[in-house]
């Protein structure tokens, strides 16, 4: 089903002929023998700075793990791989981190197209739908076994990688962009340990984390929707279910519990 199926009903009209003029742009970039307009060509320039704009916003590490000129070139390249489909400039790049990972001339960064992942899922978290939060439901607890109840996640995401993916991101941004923090990367690079990564919203804050294993097996059952009998189970009986709770719920991970549908 298109995207602008969804769309409300007032914004449907505009987001159309947005689509159908980036198609146009397009189409000026394939055919060379097409001599547009001058007002054409402008909004073409435009949308391609914009383009770029877009992409550095959703991916600053990469951007700068790449480098200011050679990002700029990848953008274009992307941009006549995968060009926009919908005016909403946030809504794209989805793709990037495959166009990465098929990227010969970047393959001394292996780590670069997971880096992209963890960028993308940030990205989405801050865009993600507002959830509230609802402490009552949690009576489920007491009168309800845990197979029969669910625990009702705000936007979750989970990255498994190799790379120390937090790590680079961390020593790439604002403030941690320090020499200690790019002299810790080595060894945790060198490890390639996997690890896994959670990302979730807290307040309109994008959040990341590495998961232990025990943690990232709970969190992955009740991602998929199962009750919270089923994650106990796959945790382990050394997890400590009270203080987890606890924690995610202040942190805006956890929005409530449920009564879980039965098989």
């Amino acid at each position: 089903m298109s995207r602008l199926a969804n769309l409300p009903a007032q914004y449907a009209g505009l987001a159309a002929g947005q689509s159908a003029l980036l198609a146009q742009i397009r189409r000026i970039h394939a055919d060379h023998e097409a001599l547009p307009p001058r007002g054409l060509l402008a909004y073409q320039s435009n949308a391609r700075m914009s383009a770029a704009l877009a992409l550095r916003a959703a991916y600053p590490v990469v951007a700068q793990l790449i480098g200011g000129d050679s990002f700029d070139a990848m953008v274009r390249h992307f941009w006549h791989v995968q060009p926009p489909t919908l005016g909403d400039w946030a809504q794209w790049g989805a793709d990037l981190p495959e166009f990465l990972a098929q990227a010969e001339q970047l393959a001394n960064l292996p780590y670069l197209p997971d880096v992209a992942r963890l960028e993308w899922a940030l990205h989405q978290s801050a865009g993600a739908t507002d959830a509230s939060q609802d402490p009552t439901s949690f009576a489920l607890l007491t009168t309800h076994t845990p197979e029969q109840i669910g625990l009702q996640l705000g936007f979750a995401c989970l990255l498994a990688s190799p790379y120390p993916l937090v790590a680079i991101v961390q020593a790439h941004s604002g403030e941690d962009l320090a020499a200690d923090a790019f002299a810790a990367l080595a060894p945790l690079l060198d490890a390639q340990e996997q690890q896994t990564t959670l990302v979730w919203r807290k307040g309109f804050a994008p959040q990341m984390r590495v998961l232990q294993p025990t943690e990232y097996a709970f969190v992955a059952a009740l991602v998929d929707s199962a009750s919270l009998g089923h994650a106990l189970a796959a945790a382990g009986e050394d997890f400590d279910f009270s203080a987890w709770l606890t924690n995610c719920f202040q942190n805006g991970l956890v929005q409530g519990a449920y009564l879980h549908a039965q098989p």
